[in-house]
């Protein structure tokens, strides 16, 4: 299986990125990738923001209405941040193929059912 295979929607935009140190994201795109998680703004000023899925620790996900949900990522350095999305769908596709790529059990059936 293809680290590619575990992820659901790639793409994600009009996503909000609460950091801290920096202030609030607005406008953002999230991009999935095999080995990385990708947040870029709209802004040319912006930087882009990479993340190795080798370095999260914990992936948690909270629906907070119909609309969408908040996905919260703690990395092994002990950073925080949490992305707001729209669309249920999209937050549980999110948070599903985020634990499956930063978990080294990959070949484990929980991940491989849901593709």
């Amino acid at each position: 299986m293809e680290f590619a295979d575990l992820i659901k929607t790639p793409k994600i935009d009009n996503v909000l990125l609460h950091y801290p140190g920096r202030p609030l994201q607005p406008d953002g795109t999230l991009c999935i990738t095999g080995h990385h998680l990708i947040l870029s703004w709209r802004t040319a000023s912006q930087e882009e923001l990479w993340l190795l899925h080798s370095s999260i620790d914990s992936v948690e996900k909270k629906v907070t209405s119909m609309n969408g949900g908040s996905i919260t990522i703690k990395c092994k350095d002990f950073k925080t941040l949490t992305i707001d999305v729209i669309g249920v769908e999209e937050c549980n596709n999110v948070t599903h193929s985020l634990e499956c790529l930063s978990n080294l059990e990959i070949g484990r059936a929980s991940c491989r059912e849901r593709v």
